[in-house]
């Protein structure tokens, strides 16, 4: 049986597969051949240029030429003038090779070449130096190497100064290539050309690399601007958050408290003389204890981190609200409740503020109001909004509307602003104390 061996290349290697030309059914035999005479060499000269090269695209790690090159880039803007001296120092020296008389020819190379090391620094300065210095040459009829520093000037204006600088630069070395021309023994339109193609390529190479250095710093520039408002949307927002958990802390327990100490302390006075209503004080007092202890969990819950994104509990909303002023007569105040218009189902935002505006001012009332033995809660739909009436018959024109932290009406004003509304308490018209409250409606989205 004759082999035949055909090699097939994948990935950088190479896999040989004998063929049997004398099956006539195709299949194929694997077995080893060894390579042709000249072919290994070849690919181990392939692989050994495949890693020093390995383009960052293969997904490797940078290949020897790719590290290299990073390490004289960060070492080039780290030590610029010893970059530029180097640069200088290179252009010096092959400046002085083909010229059997140095001793002009090294005066005009060393002034054409030392220049350079400022370069960066104070670059129109050197190019203008550089320039006066190849002018002076013209007039000694010398033909240098190193007038190639003002190609190199001229990049550095085009790259660190203003277009307009550049561009003048370029008219000037345009004027001095017209010079050298008209110089020379055999003036030629092609050499002009040449010339002239030599500054175009440094001028555009400079602008490329000026707008490419602009575009690097934009980005950066606006990667920095975004992290920025980024942790300020997040600080606004823990802000908020903080904001609103205190108000919702204030809410609840300065609500229930206020509760507590009224049927603690109806309960302490007819515990003798009416044991039973006294047994169904503390039950209030249990349960309210216990929706409190629940209501302070569920705020407290957002805090935590663990187990990712907390849940958050249901928001008491409008229909709470009788269930509150139900609440609020075990404390021995006559409650009322009066609706008037058509309820409309609304967003749960303004379900929570109407709630916690009613709970709040019946909380003054419990702890502010000398005397009160009545509060009315007054709840009026109108098209585009509901007006919250809380009036009770306690003494006292000049009491608080708030609790003793404060937090109470400017907790109140905050929800119905949140809302487009207002809120406001002061004496009412028949006496006692009234909170109105007025907060836009916007009427939950279906689903």
């Amino acid at each position: 049986m004759t082999t035949i061996g055909f090699a097939v290349r994948r990935n950088g290697r190479s896999r040989r597969h004998p063929q049997d030309p004398s099956s006539g059914t195709g299949t194929h035999t694997i077995a080893h051949s060894p390579d042709p005479v000249g072919t290994a060499p070849l690919h181990d000269l392939r692989e050994r240029v495949w890693k020093l090269l390995d383009p960052p695209e293969t997904g490797h790690d940078p290949g020897r030429l790719t590290r290299l090159f990073k390490s004289w880039r960060v070492f080039a803007r780290t030590h610029v003038l010893m970059t530029d001296g180097a640069l200088a120092l290179a252009i010096f020296a092959v400046g002085l090779l083909g010229h059997p008389h140095p001793s002009m020819a090294w005066l005009f190379t060393f002034l054409l070449a030392l220049p350079l090391v400022w370069r960066r620094r104070a670059p129109i300065t050197v190019f203008l130096v550089i320039a006066v210095v190849a002018f002076a040459q013209w007039l000694t009829d010398l033909h240098l190497v190193a007038d190639v520093s003002l190609l190199v000037a001229l990049y550095t204006v085009a790259v660190d100064r203003p277009r307009r600088a550049a561009v003048a630069a370029a008219l000037i070395l345009e004027f001095g290539a017209f010079l050298a021309v008209t110089r020379w023994d055999q003036p030629s339109l092609a050499t002009f050309a040449f010339l002239s193609g030599l500054i175009v390529a440094a001028l555009v190479s400079g602008l490329y690399i000026r707008t490419r250095r602009s575009y690097v710093a934009g980005l950066v520039e606006r990667a920095a601007r975004l992290e920025f408002e980024r942790d300020q949307q997040a600080l606004l927002a823990a802000t908020a958050e903080r904001t609103r958990i205190s108000r919702e802390m204030h809410d609840v327990i300065a609500h229930s408290l206020a509760v507590v100490i009224s049927l603690a302390n109806g309960a302490m006075v007819k515990i003798e003389r009416e044991p039973e209503q006294s047994r169904e004080a503390l039950e209030s007092i249990s349960e309210i204890g216990r929706q409190a202890l629940a209501d302070t969990r569920r705020l407290l819950s957002v805090l935590r981190t663990e187990e990712g994104i907390p849940r958050r509990g249901s928001q008491p909303g409008i229909e709470e609200i009788a269930e509150l002023v139900d609440g609020t007569a075990s404390t021995g105040l006559v409650t009322t409740l009066t609706v008037h218009g058509d309820p409309v189902t609304v967003d749960a935002g303004v379900a929570l503020s109407a709630y916690r505006i009613v709970q709040e001012a019946i909380t003054n009332t419990l702890k502010h109001a000398e005397g009160a033995t009545a509060v009315a809660v007054d709840l009026t739909w109108r098209p585009d909004c509901l007006e919250i009436v809380v009036t009770d018959n306690g003494r006292g024109p000049g009491r608080p509307a708030s609790s003793s932290s404060g937090f109470g009406l400017v907790g109140m004003r905050e929800r119905a602003a949140l809302y487009g509304g207002t809120a406001t308490a002061g004496p009412g018209q028949a006496g006692g104390w009234c909170v109105k409250a007025t907060i836009r409606i916007i009427q939950r989205e279906a689903l």
